[in-house]
């Protein structure tokens, strides 16, 4: 991919003495002010309807798209003039749109239609359309060096609509296989969404990104996630609450949230909701999800979206590549390509530094390692020993995790943690016997796994 570099487009829109007025304070072609044409908002009403009934069509959604364009842009000289000078210098355009009034707040503005250009903007990396959120703090520095660390928490209750853990699992380790083989990303899979789980392995990995996959609902003016109650049942926890999972985790500079209604703000009230809620924990941005997003959406999203992460791109540009990804492979008459949102504090959307050769050399040969990556390297060798003695019996070749973890005198979350870790390298392998209604989780050793453990080649 090229790397893409942005000018900003700042578009807010305010309440005023007449209805509503779009005022562009920031771009390359100067100010503007508008009046926000107020029968064209009540005309959105029937389309509105439809999409949160996901009974969509193409046209469907570029006659919703060019609506919300004309309330945006009456008169859309600025912006044609930005897009061109942006365009002259080799740039793109970042539409950062800041929206005051609460019940224009909740509109999906992902769905932007420009009827001149004939295209959708916020599935182009050349105007990735994000939402501002401006904070009374700046974002503090958020270039991070490879890998990515990648926490994924899924819940599933046993008392809500199920979900497939083991494909929720397969979707993202797919999506990000290649990128984790080549040292660019390390996963963490959290299976039980327990509150003092989550918090546990939030400090021991320090996670870049934390990746949610369950249910939220949006109530009395509230949003909830679900997470699950040690006994398994659902234990819903509100904004408030669920923000403090960031409190103190400084490395932590992505949520992304694959549930319903995460991207769900008040209609009456700014700046609640979830996703905003999160980022007054100093996270620099937040991707929430607006309408259930399908399987095959999901798959689309979390291959795209971080791999083109990996690979250095902006946040935002990230996220166009894989609303694309999804219009082209999925369907552009879908509601899915528009239901990421993008929720923006920091005034760039770099979040994470591409990789230089020279940090991949060094990583090859285990140069300039620090105490916490050594430590790791011992733990991970003494769990593959552990399983190679285990391997040798003629009476019991695989371990529990619990039995690792007692035997490596570590906790369950980071043996699970280097488990994974080993079975993405191939070196074990997993799998998992139902013993009455207890699931056990196991672990052996493979032929590569010997031969690395026997060269020292780990």
């Amino acid at each position: 991919m090229a790397e893409m570099n942005y000018l900003d487009f700042d578009l807010l829109i305010e309440s005023s003495e007449i209805g509503y007025r779009a005022r562009v304070w920031n771009s390359p072609a100067g100010n503007a002010n508008s009046v926000c044409p107020i029968d064209s908002i009540a005309k959105l009403e029937l389309s509105l309807h439809r999409l949160e009934a996901d009974d969509t069509d193409e046209a469907l959604l570029q006659d919703l798209g060019s609506q919300l364009f004309e309330i945006l842009f009456v008169d859309d000289a600025t912006f044609r003039a930005s897009l061109g000078q942006a365009r002259g210098e080799g740039r793109g355009l970042r539409v950062r749109l800041r929206v005051e009034p609460p019940e224009l707040a909740a509109l999906p503005w992902e769905y932007l239609y420009d009827p001149y250009e004939d295209y959708f903007l916020a599935i182009s990396p050349e105007t990735p359309l994000v939402r501002y959120v401006p904070m009374r703090h700046p974002s503090r520095p958020i270039a991070v060096p490879p890998p990515l660390r990648v926490l994924v928490v899924i819940s599933n209750p046993t008392d809500v609509a199920p979900l497939d853990i083991e494909q929720e699992r397969d979707i993202i380790q797919q999506a990000l296989y290649n990128w984790t083989n080549q040292g660019l990303i390390q996963l963490h899979v959290l299976e039980h969404a327990v509150v003092a789980e989550i918090g546990q392995v939030m400090r021991s990995f320090c996670p870049h990104v934390f990746h949610f996959v369950g249910h939220g609902q949006y109530q009395h003016d509230k949003a909830h996630v679900i997470l699950e109650h040690k006994t398994g049942i659902a234990r819903p926890v509100d904004e408030q609450r669920f923000r403090e999972f960031f409190l103190g985790i400084p490395d932590t500079r992505l949520a992304v949230l694959n549930a319903c209604q995460t991207a769900t703000t008040s209609s009456v009230r700014p700046l609640t909701g979830l996703s905003p809620r999160i980022l007054q924990r100093n996270l620099s941005a937040v991707v929430a999800m607006q309408y259930p997003i399908s399987d095959d959406a999901a798959l689309v999203f979390s291959r795209d979206f971080y791999r083109s992460l990996a690979q250095g791109y902006p946040v935002d540009a990230a996220i166009a590549e894989a609303r694309k990804g999804i219009f082209q492979e999925v369907g552009g008459g879908t509601r899915d390509w528009g239901t990421p949102v993008l929720y923006l504090r920091s005034k760039d959307g770099q979040l994470f530094a591409p990789p230089g050769e020279k940090a991949r050399e060094e990583r090859a040969r285990g140069r300039g390692a620090t105490t916490v990556e050594a430590k790791d390297a011992q733990t991970r060798r003494k769990i593959l020993e552990l399983l190679y003695e285990a391997s040798k019996s003629d009476v019991l070749d695989h371990l529990s995790l619990k039995t690792i973890a007692q035997r490596a005198n570590t906790s369950h979350q980071t043996a699970q943690y280097h488990l994974q870790s080993l079975e993405q390298q191939g070196y074990v392998v997993y799998y998992r016997r139902t013993l009455g209604p207890q699931i056990i989780h196991n672990y052996c050793i493979t032929p590569k796994g010997r031969e690395a453990l026997e060269k020292g080649t780990l």
